[in-house]
């Protein structure tokens, strides 16, 4: 039996790409994907405490309330947010908070701190391709002692994210948001797309053995 078929599906696999990592962590995220740059902090953004249907912003983002709601871009010192949470500008919606982001130039790697409240709630992020495939979903629960309240949200995909939502759920006005978002360049390559060095000797190894089987089977024909 030829083991041709089979070498060939395992030098598919080894020179495949990863579909999409979530993370949760910013420094795990910076250290798979060292490119990343704060691309938008809402510090510029203007009105403030203002509610809008939609916002677009210099960073190429155009963000709109899902489900009825207002997106807000919270001042320093707003009461939106958990103790200690407020210093800076971020954004938020009135009610129970739902808002998409559509990036205007898809990227491979993208993320954003998540701002939590005190309430016990549940506010999942999930990031979408152009063609609305689910790339990955993160869930957050909030607590009550404003000491896990900032988080991070961040994928890294083979396929380009095109936008991503923000949904919080709970009996009441939630206090979340995000802000700092970090994103690669668009069309700038994950690090490590190129196979690394032991994978090349592996792919290596691969092409000998499927040259010694093409030999093999026209010696036997």
């Amino acid at each position: 039996m030829s083991r041709l078929p089979f070498i060939v599906a395992v030098l598919a696999t080894l020179s495949a790409p990863t579909a999409a990592t979530t993370y949760t962590s910013l420094a795990a995220f910076q250290a798979a994907v060292p490119g990343t740059s704060v691309i938008e902090d809402f510090e510029t953004a203007a009105p403030r405490e203002i509610k809008l249907a939609s916002l677009v912003r210099a960073s190429g983002t155009y963000f709109s309330v899902l489900s009825g709601h207002d997106i807000v871009i919270s001042a320093p010192g707003s009461d939106y947010f958990a103790t200690g949470l407020n210093a800076s500008v971020a954004l938020t919606a009135n009610d129970t908070e739902a808002f998409r982001g559509d990036i205007a130039d898809p990227t491979l790697a993208y993320g954003f701190d998540v701002l939590l409240s005190d309430f016990y709630t549940s506010t999942v992020v999930s990031f979408f391709s152009a063609s609305n495939a689910l790339l990955g979903s993160l869930s957050f629960a909030g607590d009550a002692d404003s000491t896990n309240n900032a988080r991070f949200a961040g994928i890294t995909s083979a396929t380009p994210v095109s936008y991503f939502t923000f949904i919080s759920n709970g009996p009441n006005i939630q206090n979340s948001g995000i802000d700092n978002i970090r994103a690669l360049p668009g069309g700038a390559p994950l690090p490590g797309a190129a196979p690394e060095p032991a994978t090349w000797a592996l792919l290596l190894g691969g092409f000998a053995m499927t040259g010694v089987a093409l030999r093999r089977q026209r010696a036997d024909a």
